[in-house]
């Protein structure tokens, strides 16, 4: 068995490095990571260790698509993913196919003869320019849609969209705009998660409230799309990285930045200003702390269950740490010689808390009857009955 870079501690194989080294030139990444049950990060850092010098994906080389490849999209996209494609594609990733594919639909070649050129915009290209109007510098987009300038971009986003309109009566979605106007169980978990990872934008009044996650956490979105009745979609992409991502951005929600200006205290610089909600209900604040811990925050639990041994984390400001720490310690008092309180790292306060402790704070922040996020609260569901 041979050292070096592995998943989950699995040491590298001799018979994968020479996988690796036989098919590195001719598979990306990717490929190699699906053959060996290993991440593609994986299978770049292993490629490093063997010295192998790293190789530009073609698409970045400046070499054109040809007819056949285009064609081949054309007559596959509809009932292909973009990851299927690259079957019958090789040597293109599927970041770049999925470029190409929205650079077709664009130019009106996806679509059925005869439309005019208005209607061949199809609405994923729409969300996915929603989606990185505000976030991206206007000269970056032709990284995600390609021959299309500044100027053009623009245009759509202002005329066709009504990027930037406040002004409810020309919305072109449904949202419900008083979901925040009074303080409950949904929305103060909701709150929370965009006190923690949410990014709200209000530049010349547009009011946008965006929260990207990987895309493995989407349905988390599509159920908030669902609680605040929002009519657009959640976007899925893959970012020039390779990174699979879910994005949901509501524009127009003035109200909304009000609301949680109000009752939260929530505002467009909040990273490093961000101070405890206006809650008084037991309940509501429990379900805001647990927004805030499934949007930065971390729960684990360890091997022996019997041993009570958990760590329940949480990053922010110094004020809002110093808050949940009181609370903590009101639902759980610290018998402990010495008291846990938030310790600053870099730009930001981090506070944990362990043992059997923090299993009691699990138990008593699950009585808060609020979305979740799978991956962070079953174990501790299905453990701590």
């Amino acid at each position: 068995m041979l050292t070096g870079c592995a998943k989950n501690n699995r040491e590298w194989t001799e018979k994968e490095d020479k996988f690796i080294i036989d098919n590195y030139p001719r598979l990306i990444p990717m490929r190699i990571g699906e053959e060996l049950n290993r991440s593609s990060q994986a299978v770049q850092k292993r490629r490093r260790f063997l010295g192998l010098q790293p190789i530009k994906p073609e698409t970045s080389s400046g070499k054109k698509w040809s007819d056949e490849e285009d064609q081949v999209i054309i007559d596959n996209y509809k009932d292909m993913s973009c990851k299927e494609l690259m079957s019958l594609i090789p040597n293109r990733t599927r970041a770049a196919i999925e470029r190409r594919r929205k650079y077709l639909d664009f130019i009106g070649r996806l679509v059925i003869t005869g439309q005019s050129s208005h209607e061949r915009r199809s609405k994923e290209h729409d969300v996915a320019l929603i989606s990185h109007y505000y976030f991206v510098d206007h000269k970056d987009l032709s990284s995600f849609f390609p021959k299309r300038t500044k100027k053009a971009l623009r245009r759509r986003a202002k005329e066709v969209l009504n990027l930037g309109i406040d002004k409810r009566e020309q919305r072109n979605y449904d949202v419900d705009v008083d979901f925040f106007k009074e303080p409950n169980i949904l929305n103060c978990y909701i709150a929370g998660f965009i006190a923690a990872d949410g990014c709200l934008y209000n530049g010349q009044n547009k009011h946008v409230v965006s929260i990207i996650l990987n895309a493995k956490d989407g349905q988390l979105l599509e159920e908030f799309k669902r609680h605040v009745r929002f009519g657009g979609d959640v976007d899925y992409y893959t970012t020039k990285e390779d990174y699979d991502r879910a994005s949901l951005v509501v524009s127009g929600v003035k109200q909304w930045f009000n609301d949680l200006d109000k009752h939260f205290n929530i505002g467009s610089k909040k990273s490093l200003t961000l101070m405890p909600p206006n809650l008084q209900d037991e309940n509501l604040i429990k379900a805001y702390i647990r927004g805030l811990i499934d949007g930065d925050g971390w729960l684990i639990p360890f091997a022996d269950y019997t041993n009570n041994t958990w760590v329940l984390g949480l990053c922010g400001t110094k004020e809002l740490l110093d808050w949940v720490c009181n609370l903590y310690d009101e639902w759980v008092p610290n018998t402990y010689y010495k008291k846990a309180s938030p310790h600053s790292y870099k730009s930001i306060y981090v506070y944990t808390v362990s043992g059997k402790r923090s299993k009691d704070i699990i138990k008593n922040l699950l009585s808060a009857d609020t979305p979740y996020l799978p991956r962070k609260w079953e174990v501790a569901m299905k453990h701590l009955k």
